[in-house]
């Protein structure tokens, strides 16, 4: 039960949040499924996503390519939701979590 302003200002930018967040995942292997993109034999794998952020398991040297597809789906979120402040993300890539995180 929401009583609480607070409680629906909270709810609200969550669910928000997740749903953008899905909707980007979910672009990214839309795109992916457009062979528009070069990700090698291995190519792309969703290893855990987690809040805001996910964490995919690559070949090396195709850092360029991944990267160009996570913000070619950001801009598919962005037009979707008709953004007058686009939502941006940051990409970070490393060999253990504590690299990237």
């Amino acid at each position: 039960n929401l009583k609480d302003d607070k409680d629906k200002f909270s709810t609200l930018v969550q669910g928000t949040g997740s749903y953008v967040f899905d909707l980007w995942v979910g672009f990214q292997f839309a795109l992916l499924k457009s062979g528009k993109y070069d990700l090698g034999e291995y190519g792309f794998k969703l290893l855990a996503s987690v809040h805001d952020e996910e964490i995919i398991e690559i070949s090396i040297g195709y850092e360029q390519e991944v990267e160009r597809l996570a913000k070619d789906a950001i801009e598919m979120v962005n037009k979707k939701m008709g953004m007058e402040i686009p939502f941006g993300i940051d990409v970070q890539f490393g060999k253990t979590y504590a690299e990237i995180h």
